[in-house]
């Protein structure tokens, strides 16, 4: 069995493939989907991640601002 798949054969035949996430930059996302995915559940981008994933209560609990874009939060994190 041939493991090894070209774009093509991704294209044409996605069937049994392993859910995957991609992730977009400057929000493309949201653009491609402005009503949300098949659920219509609103895409999360950067500015929008915090209240999406519902966090704010977790970050106030650390003392972080929720109301802050997620990159910037992310990055204090990382150096702690």
């Amino acid at each position: 069995m041939n493991l090894i798949m070209d774009k093509e054969q991704i294209i044409q035949s996605p069937v049994g493939l392993k859910p995957h996430v991609v992730l977009l930059g400057a929000g493309a996302s949201m653009v491609s989907f402005p009503c949300g995915d098949a659920n219509g559940n609103r895409l999360p981008v950067m500015n929008n991640l915090i209240e999406i994933v519902h966090l704010e209560e977790i970050l106030k609990k650390h003392h972080l601002n929720p109301t802050v874009n997620f990159e910037k939060i992310y990055r204090l994190i990382n150096i702690l």
